[in-house]
């Protein structure tokens, strides 16, 4: 997982959190 990098494109399509 990218979960570092694109925090916040990446994580959105596993868990939308916003």
């Amino acid at each position: 997982m990218h979960t570092g990098s694109s925090n916040g494109r990446n994580v959105s399509l596993h868990h939308p959190t916003k």
